[in-house]
């Protein structure tokens, strides 16, 4: 991902912050994070959050089933949601969304646990890959309320909303 109005530092600071209050310091930042200076002088930063046992806290599946050194969805969120509670202007630009803000990341995540990252054949989420304690009954019903709020007028029931096999992301029915 990259890191906008966040110094890689800071960034790393936060991920430990929250690592080690919630997932037993197994969340890092990968090790081939790094920072550069613009041609305009401002700083970014490139990262990517990842786990020091891939059967830790914090830890998912790849969307085959497999263990691997990955951050889960859940924390993503803690992470990213501290980031921008402590830098509420900063940009994060990931594969699954551009958060510009705290206000655009509250908006913008909820979306993102509907993502296909598996293949048209075998689509999969993130949150189904996750294999940390976050996967809680009330978690669960808290994001489908959420997702639910964010869902376009006059696609009200479920029956609308179904995964198309060749897109990577949900269209209602028929929309294919």
């Amino acid at each position: 991902m990259r890191i906008y109005g966040i110094t890689l530092d800071e960034f790393r600071r936060i991920t430990e912050g929250i690592s080690l209050t919630k997932y037993g310091g197994n969340v890092i930042v990968h090790q081939d994070a790094h920072e550069w200076d613009t041609p305009l002088g401002k700083r970014r930063a490139q990262a990517r959050l990842a786990v020091r046992s891939s059967h830790g806290s914090g830890a998912r599946l790849s969307w085959r089933g497999r263990h691997i050194p990955a951050a889960c969805w859940h924390a993503y969120r803690d992470v990213l949601l501290a980031a921008f509670e402590r830098h509420p202007t900063a940009r994060i630009h990931t594969r699954e969304a551009d958060y510009v803000g705290l206000d655009g990341f509250l908006t913008a995540f909820p979306v993102t646990a509907r993502h296909n990252i598996g293949s048209a054949a075998s689509p999969v989420t993130m949150p189904e890959l996750c294999e940390c304690d976050e996967r809680s009954v009330n978690e669960l019903q808290d994001f489908l309320e959420t997702f639910r709020a964010l869902r376009p007028k006059g696609l009200e029931s479920e029956e609308d909303w179904d995964g198309s096999a060749d897109s990577m992301h949900w269209t209602p029915s028929g929309a294919r």
